[in-house]
């Protein structure tokens, strides 16, 4: 995995945020790591669980040494596969183009409508009053979603979320892109493809076919890594 990175990105960029095993953490081949021993990371039931990757942000963020030179964040699950070189910079200047803080796939305005996501949120009294408490918007009750197992942000974003503690248990899909947004940061979505998805696992061999596509990115693909070719 990290050699595939590499190949698309500076690899003094690279930082591998770890929920693992201590004794793998240790042996990982990577000098810029963080060990992240959070069990809202690891989740079994990850939306009614809440999963949540404030942990992660937060030791990012706490890490001087991790953003030194650092102008944008690229937040990345491992079976989000890149498949162009200088990936970063084609999602910079998508940013840019977009005047945006933050961008990822699956962008959806949901409240006041019957995604499932916003019910178990909205049921709860203290989410209305957390965002209110936050926003620096007229409208407070604008609740976004965006899928995370890619988010890319501007630094300024990134720091300013870091420093807003969960007060209960959200959903990252909707704490990421809600918190952002009612922060004053602007947040865009990627157009969809045909290889980015929720409902499916595609397989080694369409990686190939996606990069041949033109393709940005790949996902999921959960066993890319132990596969013997890319």
């Amino acid at each position: 995995m990290i050699t595939a990175w590499e190949a698309v990105v500076c690899p003094d960029s690279l930082l591998i945020a770890y929920g693992g095993p201590e004794r793998i953490y240790r042996e990982l081949p990577c000098e810029r790591k963080l060990h992240i021993p959070c069990d809202r990371l690891r989740t079994r039931d990850h939306q009614r669980d809440r999963q949540s990757y404030h942990s992660i942000i937060k030791a990012i963020a706490e890490n001087e040494c991790c953003l030194e030179k650092v102008d944008y964040v690229h937040l990345a699950e491992f079976d989000l596969i890149p498949l162009c070189v200088n990936i970063n910079d084609m999602q910079r200047d998508y940013m840019v183009s977009e005047g945006a803080d933050l961008i990822g796939y699956g962008l959806q305005r949901i409240d006041q409508t019957n995604s499932p996501h916003y019910l178990a949120h909205a049921s709860d009294s203290r989410f209305a009053k957390f965002i209110e408490s936050i926003s620096v918007r007229r409208e407070k009750n604008v609740v976004l979603s965006m899928f995370g197992f890619g988010t890319f942000w501007s630094l300024k974003a990134f720091s300013a979320i870091a420093k807003i503690d969960e007060p209960f248990p959200i959903y990252l899909e909707i704490f990421m892109p809600t918190v952002a947004h009612h922060l004053g940061f602007r947040v865009r979505g990627l157009p969809p493809s045909a290889f980015i998805s929720t409902q499916r696992t595609f397989s080694p061999a369409q990686v190939k076919a996606a990069r041949r596509s033109g393709e940005w990115f790949i996902h999921p693909v959960k066993d890319l890594w132990t596969a013997t070719t890319i």
